[in-house]
C-alpha cells in the first residue's frame, strides 16, 4: 500500500515538471523566433539586396568560412578556458557559447551571452563566481587580441602611409631618375649655348 501510494505521488509530482519542460521549450522556441522577426523588421531589404548584387558569390561564400572559422576558435577557446571550472564534454561547452552568441546580437555590450554562460553552467560548476571569473578571463583575452590587432593595423597603416609619401616624393618632390635626367639635360643645353 505505503509503496504505491509513493509511486502514485511522484509520478504525479514528476507530470507537472514534464509540462513545465514542454511550456519552457516552446517559449523558447517562440522567444526565438519573435527576435529572429524582430530583427529581420529592421532591416532594408531593397538596400541589402542591391549590396549583395555587388558582392562576388566567392567572396560571400569567403567571409562566411572565415566567419565561421573565427567562432569555431573562439568556442574551441572558450572550451579551454571553462572545462575545468565546469566539466562538461565539448559540445556542451560549444553549444553554450553558439547560443551566448546569438544571444550577444540583441543585447548591449554583450552582457546578455554571458550572462546565459554564467546561468547554463552554474550547475556544473562548485560556484558560479568561479564561471565569472572565466568570463572576466575571457574577456581580458579577447580585449588584448584585439588590442595587438589594432597595434598591427596601424603599424601596417604607418608602413603604407610612409611608403606613399615616399614614393610621391620620388614622383612630384623634383629629386626622381626622371627629374634629375631632365635637369642634367637642360644643364646641359645651357651650358652648350
Amino acid at each position: 500500500g505505503e509503496t504505491t501510494n509513493r509511486d502514485r505521488n511522484m509520478a504525479l509530482s514528476s507530470e507537472p515538471r514534464g509540462a513545465m519542460r514542454s511550456v519552457y521549450r516552446i517559449a523558447r522556441v517562440f522567444v526565438g523566433t519573435a527576435l529572429i522577426v524582430a530583427a529581420l523588421s529592421f532591416l532594408d531589404w531593397d538596400d541589402l539586396e542591391a549590396n549583395i548584387a555587388k558582392i562576388s558569390p566567392w567572396t560571400f561564400c569567403g567571409a562566411i568560412a572565415i566567419i565561421v572559422l573565427h567562432f569555431c576558435v573562439m568556442a574551441v577557446r572558450w572550451h579551454m578556458l571553462i572545462r575545468r571550472v565546469a566539466p562538461a564534454p565539448v559540445l556542451e561547452h560549444v553549444q553554450v557559447y553558439f547560443t551566448a552568441t546569438f544571444l550577444n546580437t540583441f543585447t548591449p555590450a554583450n552582457l546578455g551571452g554571458d550572462v546565459y554562460r554564467a546561468v547554463a553552467l552554474r550547475s556544473r560548476a562548485r560556484q558560479t563566481l568561479d564561471v565569472v571569473v572565466i568570463l572576466i578571463r575571457e574577456r581580458l583575452i579577447g580585449l588584448l587580441g584585439n588590442f595587438s590587432y589594432y597595434l598591427l593595423a596601424l603599424a601596417a597603416m604607418v608602413f603604407i602611409a610612409r611608403a606613399a609619401i615616399a614614393g610621391e616624393r620620388a614622383v612630384f618632390g623634383g629629386r626622381s631618375a626622371g627629374a634629375d635626367a631632365a635637369h642634367a639635360s637642360r644643364v646641359r643645353r645651357d651650358c652648350d649655348s
